[in-house]
Order: structure tokens, then C-alpha cells, then sequence
């Protein structure tokens, strides 16, 4: 046995080896293949491969080939919130974009309105969607158009502005459909020949749309079409309809932390149940969403629906007081709107009685002006010139040394990866050799660490952030306690993961996420 091990140490660096050179030896599109089979399993996987083609791509100087590799790798380094490291390499493909093919173009231009949407710079984020919605249309590639068209609805819907939101989802939940099948239009359009409304049509598609989503349970996407589909049932009298629906909405927006609109969920929720009969839970939901929202105007009309609940429950004294808020709340809005007349018309008296005053001083500065700028026109022109000249001298040094420190970044950042991804063993403080491919997980008990290697447990004194920084990737930290090798997880909830064989390790919420980085 000891042998053995010993032979499988020495083979294994050497194995390694030959991988890398196997893998060196791909071509680019066969690297970003394998880069894209890792995306769902092992994340740092996938940006290693993807760099490695990226560097073979630089090689060749094939601007088509290194624009495809910048796509991939930019797309895994926003996965891993690199946003910086990302517009980094996205600068090559838009100092080269009239030489792009439209796909990598396209890519380029999303990635980059996902970077800004992420900075909370919407206006530019809209700006680089729309060009990507451009391009991805002009070659109608469905897949793209579907991600991007749901892109924009969410910024639109972060901006409050609903009907464009509401376009822009309706478009990507179309090409999703038209991807899965390309009688997706014709059939809809039957639907809409045999319906004489369209709230049969909109039900269709809010159904067919949810299908596409893998767990609508967490995703924000399905929180909105479950909050439309609650206000079609609503508006055409199909309260219980709509109280499942606004529940299913609920559970999506909270699970995925998506907070847009979300009183006016819990008003569709409490006004379904109004109708309903379900006069208490009316009252407990309809006072939820007043707490929620902030828009005035939504406000009123919760109000009326609640104290409609409250008259039904025989409930008068608070009614009353929900009358009396609701009063005091509309006149603060009739006041508002008063004071913004006041205002408007007192502007408009100002600017009338102002206007002559300013047409004659208009006239006297428009002559001095003209004399001045004779005068001064060649001095800002020539200071024009030194200032452009500084500018572009500063901005050029800037830019190279900002170069410099980001190669010095990613070579660093690479030989990291490469010792982590290419060690054979862990030597312990007590020295002892743990070989890393026979490791299951490691347990911290007090100054102890645990080690289970190969069926054994070996102790040793040492910090468990420590020895996960010597780790490869394939080792994560499930619980404050555990750091498991994901290589053999054999199932998981969200109270615990299953090692083989049937090994049961606790998982903490905090770092539930890594299990699917």
C-alpha cells in the first residue's frame, strides 16, 4: 500500500503535466468548449480553460478568435463579480468591433450593459442593450435576443418605467418561446382567432413562459409574470385564480430578494381575497402592502379596498380611522398639486415681467460677446491645442501604466490557480502528506483540524481558513466547522450535503452558495 502511494505521487505531477499539455495542444474553440462544459460545475474551472484559450487566441493574433475567447471569459468573470477585469478585456473587442463577427459583437456590447446595470448606471446600461439588441437581430439569434429583451425589463422595471419593462419581458419570454418552437407565432396567433379577449391569450403565455424557468419557486422573472397573471385574474373576476397567483408571486420576489413592486403584490393578494370572501386575510395582507409602498397614489386605492374589508368585518372604529388617513392623505396630494400650480403660475408671471429686461441685456451681451470673442479667438485656440495635447499625454500614460499593473494582476493571478490546480498533496504541520484527490473533508474542532483521507481521520494543529487557502478550487467551506472536496458530493439539501459513501456534512446558509459556484 505504501508503495503504491508513493508511485501515485510521483505519476501524478507528471499526469498533470500531460494534461495541461493536452490540453495546450486543443484548439481555441475546443478549449472554450471545455471552458463552457464546466460553467455548471466548477466555476473557476471554467475561467481557467477559458484564459487558456484567450492566451493561445493572442498567440495567433486572429482577431476573431481572441473576440470569441474575450466573450467567454468576460461572461465568467461577471459570474465571479470581476467587473473591472472584465472591461479590461472587453476593450480589445470595441477598439476592434468593425472587424468582429455580429455574435462576439453582440455578446461584447450585453456583457457591457450587464457591468453597468450592476454600477447602478442604468441610462448606459439601456444604451449598450439596445445596441446588442441591434445586432443580435439583425442575425435573429433567439437565444441572445430572449436574454437581452430580459435584460432590458428588468432595468426598466428597477426605473419604474412599467410599460416599457413590460414590452421587453413580453419580447423575451416570445423568443424564448420561439427558440423551444418555431410555430410559436402561428400558434399564438390561432389562440388570439379563437378567443374573443385577450385575457385567454395573456393566461397562455404567462403559463408557457413559466415552463421555460428551471425553479420559478426563486426566480425574479417569475415573480413579475405571476404578479400580471394575478391582475388578469383579477380584472376578469376570477379572484381565487388570483390570490394563487399573487401568492406564487410573493414567495418568487422573496425568495429571490426582488423587491420592485412588491406592494402592489401584496394589494392584488389582499384585494383577491376581498372578493373572495376571505374577509381576514383581506385586512392582514392589505395593511401589509400600505406599509410597503411609498407611491401616494397606489396608496388611496388601498385605502379604499381596505376599509371596503374592514366595513365587511364589522370592524367600524378602525374603518374610521383608515377614512380619516386616507383623507388627510389626499389632501396632502390636493395640496401637492395645489402648491405646484401656485408655483408654475407665479414662474410664468416672473418670466413675462422679466422677458423685456432680458431681451435688452440679451442684445448688450451679444455685441460684447462678438467683440471679445475677436478678440480672444486665437488665445483658445492655441490653449485648446496645449490643453488637448496634455490631456492626451496623461490619459496615454495612464492607460499604459493601468496596463502594466493589470498584466502583472493576471500573471499573478494565473500562476495561483495553476500551483492550486496542479498540487498533488497538503503537507501537514505534523508532517504528514495528505494527497488531495483521496481527500474527503476536512473538520475544524477547536486548535484541531481533521483530516479524512482515504478513510482515515489525521489531526493536526492548524486553522481551517488557512488550509483552505492551499486548496484547489474543487474545495469549499460548506459550514464554519467543514471544508469539503466537491468531487465527492453525492447529493444535497439545504440543511446538509451527502459525501460518498453517506457521509452526511452540515451545510450553513452562508456558504450555500458555494456548492453551485
Amino acid at each position: 500500500m505504501k508503495s503504491s502511494a508513493i508511485l501515485f505521487s510521483l505519476l501524478l505531477p507528471v499526469g498533470l503535466l500531460q494534461a495541461q499539455k493536452e490540453v495546450n495542444a486543443l484548439s481555441v474553440d475546443s478549449i472554450l468548449h471545455l471552458a463552457q462544459s464546466y460553467y455548471n460545475i466548477n466555476l473557476d474551472s471554467s475561467l481557467h480553460y477559458s484564459y487558456t484559450a484567450y492566451e493561445k487566441a493572442l498567440k495567433t493574433k486572429d482577431v476573431h478568435k481572441i473576440a470569441k475567447s474575450i466573450g467567454y471569459t468576460s461572461t465568467y468573470l461577471l459570474s465571479q463579480k470581476k467587473h473591472q477585469e472584465a472591461i479590461g478585456l472587453l476593450q480589445y473587442n470595441l477598439d476592434h468591433q468593425a472587424e468582429l463577427k455580429p455574435e462576439d459583437l453582440g455578446v461584447t456590447l450585453n456583457n457591457l450593459g450587464v457591468i453597468y446595470h450592476l454600477r447602478e448606471d442604468d441610462d448606459q446600461a439601456i444604451v449598450y442593450y439596445l445596441k446588442a439588441l441591434e445586432v443580435f437581430e439583425q442575425i435573429n439569434h433567439l437565444k441572445q435576443l430572449a436574454r437581452v429583451n430580459l435584460n432590458l425589463g428588468i432595468v426598466y422595471e428597477k426605473e419604474k418605467r412599467l410599460k416599457q419593462s413590460e414590452y421587453f419581458y413580453s419580447a423575451s419570454m416570445r423568443y424564448a418561446k420561439m427558440r423551444k418552437s418555431a410555430h410559436a407565432d402561428r400558434l399564438y396567433e390561432e389562440l388570439k382567432e379563437e378567443t374573443e379577449s385577450t385575457y385567454e391569450l395573456n393566461v397562455q403565455m404567462a403559463k408557457d413562459a413559466l415552463e421555460e424557468i428551471e425553479d420559478p419557486v426563486n426566480s425574479r422573472l417569475a415573480g413579475v409574470i405571476y404578479h400580471d397573471l394575478s391582475e388578469n385574474h383579477l380584472s376578469n373576476g376570477a379572484p381565487l385564480l388570483a390570490i394563487e397567483a399573487a401568492q406564487n408571486a410573493i414567495q418568487a420576489k422573496e425568495n429571490s430578494r426582488f423587491t420592485q413592486n412588491l406592494d402592489h403584490t401584496y394589494y392584488l393578494l389582499g384585494k383577491g381575497q376581498l372578493d373572495a370572501g376571505q374577509v381576514q386575510q383581506s385586512v392582514y395582507n392589505l395593511k401589509k402592502a400600505l406599509d410597503l409602498s411609498v407611491k401616494q397614489e397606489l396608496k388611496l386605492v388601498m385605502y379604499d379596498a381596505l376599509i371596503d374589508a374592514l366595513v365587511q368585518k364589522e370592524s367600524y372604529k378602525e374603518a374610521l380611522s383608515f377614512v380619516t388617513k386616507k383623507t388627510q392623505l389626499r389632501d396632502s396630494l390636493d395640496l401637492i398639486v395645489e402648491n405646484e400650480n401656485i408655483a408654475r403660475i407665479t414662474a410664468q408671471f416672473e418670466n413675462e415681467k422679466q422677458a423685456n429686461k432680458i431681451l435688452v441685456l440679451e442684445k448688450e451681451a451679444r455685441q460684447k460677446e462678438l467683440l471679445l470673442a475677436q478678440n480672444e479667438l486665437k488665445v483658445w485656440r492655441w490653449l485648446l491645442v496645449a490643453l488637448l495635447a496634455v490631456g492626451f499625454a496623461i490619459w496615454l500614460m495612464r492607460r499604459n501604466w493601468e496596463f502594466i499593473l493589470r498584466l502583472r494582476q493576471v500573471e499573478s493571478e494565473k500562476e495561483a490557480i495553476i500551483k492550486k490546480v496542479e498540487k498533488a498533496y497538503l503537507e501537514l504541520n505534523n508532517k504528514s502528506k495528505v494527497y488531495l484527490d483521496e481527500l474527503t473533508y476536512v473538520k475544524s474542532d477547536g486548535n484541531y483540524l481533521e483530516f479524512y483521507h482515504n478513510g482515515e481521520r489525521i489531526m493536526d494543529r492548524n486553522k481551517l481558513k488557512t488550509v483552505l487557502e492551499e486548496l484547489p478550487p474543487n474545495f469549499v467551506r460548506v459550514h464554519k466547522s467543514y471544508i469539503i472536496n466537491k468531487n465527492y458530493v453525492q447529493a444535497h439539501n439545504s440543511a446538509k450535503v451527502i459525501l460518498k459513501p453517506n457521509i452526511e456534512i452540515p451545510l450553513s446558509r452562508t456558504y450555500k452558495s458555494n456548492l453551485s459556484a
